[in-house]
């Protein structure tokens, strides 16, 4: 999709590479029971960090809305 994050897998933090015609990004972190984790939003395009040091390792969803787009990526903590 056109919003990338990296590094995946991820250990204190990952970051999400938004292309600039986008805008008012909403980030969630859902964990592998379906728990909603983490919730953030960025109005600013490019590079946004998403501090993820307080979560244990596993296998979790990204789930990254915007202006009818939506993008799913597995994400994973090591």
């Amino acid at each position: 999709g056109p919003i990338s994050v990296f590094p995946n897998p991820a250990k204190d933090f990952t970051m999400l590479s938004v292309p600039s015609d986008l805008e008012n990004v909403t980030f969630k972190l859902i964990d592998f029971i379906g728990r909603n984790v983490y919730q953030g939003s960025f109005d600013s395009p490019s590079m946004n960090k998403v501090n993820l040091s307080s979560y244990h390792s596993g296998i979790y969803l990204a789930m990254i809305e915007t202006k009818g787009l939506r993008q799913t990526v597995k994400l994973i903590i090591d």
